[in-house]
């Protein structure tokens, strides 16, 4: 492992490289990354494995072509998520056919049946998922360098501006029925809502240093733009959102980036990298509750544009 000096900045903040390789790192309820042997070697078990997966993959595709290294990341994600999740490639559309994305969706299965007709584990074709039922999105590249990782980030920050227009599920509400606040226990750990976006980048290879990837944040860090929510760079390198500088200088995780209350943290790990990555996936999935589809407006609107015609 690796780092932590933190630099403070306008609006979201970024981890420097820096000077103290023991800063600890917990969660909600004290995940030590230093110390990833919860749950029998859970995130050595699970990097592993995914290495494992990916290697096989590609056997029969050429990641040097970015189709076929998305295609290849649809397929571990759909052995490691579980089945109420759907995976798949395309754009996330708005009521009014905003659209935005290229790359990979999660979503939620049972808000929306896709309509590509396609195998559920054929992911050749591209798909339309109203913003209302995203999950998360996740940008794959190959490659991660000075061209690829900018890019990247603008996709990124593209679909989670889109996603921010939908309408916010309150923390009390459940299945459109609030629950009084003054019963709830809030989180500061976690967004004020349910819903947030949630973006991410994941790379087969990266062929940048520790300290160009913090330079590239920064320079695409801007009022308008929203950082990813993890970012995976091969086997060894992770960035995940947190909060710094708690008591003896613990870094609690975030599932979310914040603006103007958590930062990106990197760390450098000997290949568990893709096992931190794809639980601090599960923890935001798992934490995510999406409103409803407005399928009455979705009829109304095809019953008047009928009429028109």
């Amino acid at each position: 492992m690796s780092f932590v000096q933190h630099m403070e900045l306008p609006t979201y903040g970024i981890a420097n490289i820096g000077e103290n390789p023991n800063s600890k790192f917990v969660g909600d309820d004290y995940f030590d990354i230093h110390n990833p042997m919860l749950y029998e070697n859970y995130i050595e078990r699970l990097s592993k494995r995914y290495l494992t997966e990916l290697e096989s993959i590609k056997v029969g595709y050429n990641f040097d072509y970015g189709d076929e290294y998305e295609i290849a990341v649809c397929r571990v994600l759909r052995l490691f998520l579980p089945t109420k999740y759907g995976v798949c490639r395309g754009f996330i559309v708005a009521s009014d056919d905003e659209r935005v994305g290229d790359d990979i969706i999660i979503y939620d299965k049972s808000k929306f049946p896709t309509l590509g007709l396609r195998d559920e584990n054929e992911w050749s074709r591209k798909e339309f998922i109203p913003v209302e039922a995203v999950l998360g999105y996740i940008e794959a590249k190959n490659t991660l360098d000075e061209d690829t990782l900018p890019m990247a980030l603008k996709q990124v920050s593209e679909a989670k501006n889109l996603c921010l227009k939908r309408k916010k599920v309150n923390l009390g509400e459940l299945d459109g029925v609030e629950i009084d606040k003054q019963l709830l226990t809030t989180n500061n750990n976690f967004p004020d809502y349910k819903n947030p976006p949630w973006g991410a980048i994941i790379s087969n290879n990266a062929n940048l240093k520790s300290n160009e990837i913090h330079s590239i944040l920064r320079e695409a860090h801007g009022s308008e733009s929203q950082l990813p929510d993890l970012i995976l760079c091969g086997s060894d390198i992770v960035l995940t959102p947190v909060f710094s500088g708690g008591p003896g200088g613990v870094d609690t995780l975030s599932s979310f980036s914040m603006r103007g209350r958590t930062m990106l943290r990197l760390d450098e790990t000997n290949g568990l990298a893709p096992g931190i990555a794809m639980t601090a996936l599960l923890a935001a999935l798992d934490w995510l509750k999406l409103g409803d589809v407005s399928w009455k407006a979705v009829v109304v609107d095809a019953v008047n544009d009928g009429r028109e015609q």
